[in-house]
């Protein structure tokens, strides 16, 4: 259950890992995997927000289960949630040219299921 590998750094615009990044308008990221194997409906595996090139300071948010927010200004993309497996969300461009990483991806979580008789 490591952590994940963080984003790379943006090259014009960058996708992120739930949400694409666009021109000027971000994604939010997608929803995870839904279980109840824990006694709980948790949510697992969301995508990041998407990146984008926009100035007015915008996050967009991951997706259920632990995904990163995406940054619509010339900052990086939070880490995804640990334990959760979320996506990092991706990193903002701001409008001088600067470019910012996405965030690291979440580590995993394994879940055992055995049967009693």
């Amino acid at each position: 259950a490591g952590q994940g590998y963080a984003g790379g750094t943006a090259s014009g615009i960058a996708a992120g890992g739930g949400g694409a990044g666009a021109n000027t308008t971000n994604g939010t990221g997608g929803d995870g995997l839904q279980s109840s194997i824990t006694g709980t409906a948790i949510y697992y595996a969301g995508g990041g927000g998407g990146g984008g090139s926009n100035n007015n300071g915008t996050q967009y948010a991951g997706g259920q289960g632990g995904g990163g927010t995406g940054r619509g200004t010339g900052s990086s993309g939070t880490v995804g949630t640990n334990g959760l497996g979320g996506g990092g969300g991706g990193g903002g461009q701001n409008g001088s040219g600067g470019l910012y990483s996405g965030g690291a991806g979440g580590s995993g979580v394994a879940i055992i299921r055995y049967q009693y008789k």
